[in-house]
């Protein structure tokens, strides 16, 4: 599990208005919400090699209409230091998930979508590939 405000996507996170932010324990711990049904987000990052990184930029970047079709049966494998670096931040009940694609380039992980984020039935069906 990895800190949600460490996330390079965090301000696009924030400034979303159906997620509510709020800090815990002084200030060290914070707890991103998807306030439609109250639900917490938990972040995580996955590297992957440059086929399932390219296979993850495809279905990222497909039209909303053809996620279905674009997943397929894919099941990406998470690897030690890819090629591709996924961050994750999805809430518990699944109906909210959002996505930032990298990719390492130049000694550094660049970013190649900017922050996409699903919900209800999409964000359920692409959650499935995890």
């Amino acid at each position: 599990m990895s800190n949600i405000n460490e996330l390079q996507m965090w301000n696009d996170i924030c400034a979303d208005p159906r997620i509510k932010v709020r800090t815990e324990f002084f200030g060290i711990r914070t707890i991103a919400i998807y306030t439609q049904p109250q639900s917490i987000i938990d972040a995580e990052t996955f590297e992957y090699d440059s086929q399932d990184g390219y296979r993850l930029l495809c279905i990222l970047t497909a039209p909303r209409k053809e996620l279905s079709k674009a997943i397929g049966d894919f099941r990406p494998k998470p690897i030690t230091n890819g090629d591709y670096l996924l961050e994750v931040a999805r809430s518990r009940d699944s109906r909210f998930a959002a996505f930032l694609l990298k990719q390492y380039q130049q000694q550094k992980y660049k970013a190649v979508t900017s922050t996409l984020i699903y919900e209800n039935e999409e964000a359920k069906t692409i959650c499935q590939m995890f």
